[in-house]
């Protein structure tokens, strides 16, 4: 079994794993303090070990909310307010006090962002440029419910089409309701669906274009993609900021830091007359 501790801050937590028994560190990871970012760590846990028990920081006004998700996943917690802890043996605390230290030093390189600190985006396209195929300008975009908006459109259109290939990644981050109930169907059917029409519309352009639809995070799919064939530039579009769980999670601004292409932000306002096809969600 392993404990994973949580160094819980506003706008991103530290994980850090390690097994019961022996103390072995088995991995960790920074994620965003939102919807998305707590299912990834979900994903991520699971991915490590089938037994598996987290030990929060007692943080109450940034804690509370990713306790709750894991809970609702149906992870095992411990916390001020968890039913477990009155239960754990002394041992387990002393391990999960050391998961607490270990956290606070990988939480703290990662939120003061050390130059020397990975740079898995970064990573991705070196990877990448080393077995790239295509010879066409390569554009990622990195869209979901606004990938027919007419302001993507425009900003794509900016480019000369027939020396142009387009790869339309749509990330899909199910809901808690929808992750543990695994009813994620729908949703993933409305993003094919959304894809299909704007693939139609680029290579009506002109464009060569290709894409898919993932249940991950936006930045895991930027990083996927870079990875298996380097882009010349990435377009995240995203709803107004009113709206946009991506801006509020710092996409934009960490592909920026990272990479050394052009990274454009197309804004979409979804209650214009002319968006296509209106979110589902």
């Amino acid at each position: 079994m392993i404990v994973i501790g949580t160094d819980t801050h506003k706008y991103k937590h530290a994980l850090g794993a390690v097994d019961e028994g022996t103390g072995r560190v088995r991995g960790s990871r920074e994620i965003d303090a939102d919807d998305a970012g707590h299912l990834a760590a979900v994903k991520w846990a699971r991915g490590l070990d089938d037994e598996r028990v987290w030990a929060i920081e007692d943080c109450r006004h940034v804690s509370r909310r990713v306790e709750q998700a894991l809970i609702a996943a149906g992870e095992r917690v411990v916390g001020a307010q968890s039913p477990l802890g009155p239960i754990l043996q002394r041992p387990f605390n002393q391990l999960a006090l050391f998961v607490g230290c270990l956290l606070g030093i990988v939480g703290w390189e990662l939120l003061t962002q050390d130059p020397a600190a990975p740079k898995p985006l970064s990573d991705a396209l070196q990877a990448g440029r080393e077995q790239r195929t295509s010879r066409k300008r390569r554009a990622l975009v990195i869209a979901n419910q606004t990938v027919l908006g007419r302001e993507l459109r425009e900003e794509l259109l900016r480019r000369p089409t027939a020396e142009v290939e387009l790869r339309m990644v749509m990330p899909v981050m199910p809901t808690r309701a929808q992750y543990v109930a695994s009813d994620i169907d729908g949703e993933l059917q409305a993003a094919r669906a959304r894809l299909d029409q704007a693939l139609a519309w680029a290579r009506e352009q002109g464009f060569e274009a290709s894409g898919r639809v993932g249940d991950m995070t936006p930045l895991l799919a930027i990083e996927d993609e870079l990875r298996s064939d380097a882009a010349d530039e990435v377009v995240i579009s995203t709803h107004t900021a009113q709206r946009s769980h991506w801006l509020e999670s710092g996409l934009v601004e960490s592909a920026r830091e990272q990479l050394d292409i052009p990274v454009t932000h197309v804004v979409v306002d979804m209650a214009a007359p002319d968006v296509e096809q209106h979110a589902a969600t």
